[in-house]
């Protein structure tokens, strides 16, 4: 859609409001829905137990209630999907023009992941320290990157 309002200039297919919206679901869907998630939290429930030589992670439950807290954040971004006027930074000129709540969904939202985030970490180290052989960690202070 984006390419489309530059591809002919002079001819404008959005308005403002549609373009600041777009940009800022953009920008909010590749950092904190694709990149975060999938390179922290997928590749890593893959790749942290074979590193730590273990079966699985310590609290698997724990993870799913990740990934659930990360879908219902999912959910409220896209509902807010109508009408955000300012860029996914949230620099101050233009998320205090906006009063709307779909700005408060976007914000409630990131909470939301931000405790995604954090169950996901509190398991990554409760493994760590649970699961792997403290040896290797405490005689080099790094996991080894191939197992």
């Amino acid at each position: 859609m984006l390419r489309l309002e530059f591809a002919i200039p002079g001819y404008v297919l959005f308005s403002v409001v549609q373009y600041n919206s777009i940009i800022t679901i953009h920008g909010l869907l590749m950092i904190f829905y694709m990149i975060m998630p999938i390179l922290i939290g997928g590749f890593g429930n893959v790749l942290f137990p074979l590193m730590i030589n273990s079966s699985d992670m310590i609290f698997p439950r724990m993870n799913l209630l990740s990934f659930d807290l990360l879908m219902f954040s999912f959910s409220l971004l896209i509902l807010s999907f109508s009408s955000l006027n300012f860029g996914w930074t949230f620099y101050v000129p233009l998320s205090l023009l906006s009063t709307s709540f779909t700005s408060d969904f976007v914000f409630f939202s990131l909470f939301i992941a931000g405790f995604s985030s954090l169950f996901g970490s509190y398991n990554f180290i409760t493994s760590l320290f649970k699961c792997s052989n403290l040896s290797i960690i405490s005689s080099s202070l790094f996991l080894p990157l191939f197992p």
